[in-house]
């Protein structure tokens, strides 16, 4: 069944992430006898001595990025599939607890300017989630882009990131700031 497929991928997100709200059921990972997420395990690792070099290696820090986008989308479906069930009522978040490891994990990772190197192709993604709008159920992915943001901003740049980011700007092709209006755009569902 197609519509059980598309929710599936919704509770694997949060159970890699961090769990669904509310259901200690979905609070580990189905893939080990564990009780905690695979994001738990990377946030109990935090303190080895090269653990940002390793995660920077793999990509940790872009797809950590990609995985607060996909948060926020699945939060506007969840307020989607309420308005269109009629339902009058408040709905509440399903992804607090996935976000704040998310965030927890990047502001570890945002602490050197080889996790600014990694974000950089990624950089406008990551400032779109801080200025796009969000249902009230989604606002702590939008706290949680913004705190990622500002510990970039403190942490990660160096001269050479500013230099590429000025460059970049200068390039109509490559534009942070017209990746980041298109973003925009993309997220708020209106046609580039």
């Amino acid at each position: 069944d197609r519509s059980a497929s598309g929710g599936l991928w919704k509770k694997d997100l949060l159970g890699i992430l961090g769990g669904v709200d509310g259901d200690s059921d979905t609070n580990t990972n189905r893939n080990s006898r564990c009780n905690y997420s695979d994001v738990d395990v990377l946030l109990r690792c935090s303190t080895c001595e090269h653990f940002v070099d390793l995660c920077v290696k793999f990509s940790v820090p872009s797809n950590l990025v990609h995985c607060l986008r996909m948060l926020r989308l699945l939060e506007l479906q969840v307020v989607e599939k309420a308005t269109e069930e009629g339902a009058m009522e408040a709905v509440t978040p399903v992804s607090t607890n996935a976000t704040d490891r998310v965030a927890s994990l990047l502001l570890i990772l945002c602490v050197s300017p080889s996790v600014g190197h990694e974000l950089l192709p990624h950089l406008s993604r990551l400032f779109a989630l801080v200025g796009a709008s969000y249902p009230p159920n989604a606002i702590h992915v939008a706290r949680a882009a913004s705190d990622v943001v500002s510990a970039f901003a403190r942490n990660c740049l160096d001269s050479s990131l500013v230099d590429h980011m000025h460059k970049s700007h200068m390039d109509d092709n490559d534009s942070i700031v017209v990746l980041l209006t298109e973003d925009i755009k993309d997220l708020c569902g209106l046609q580039s």
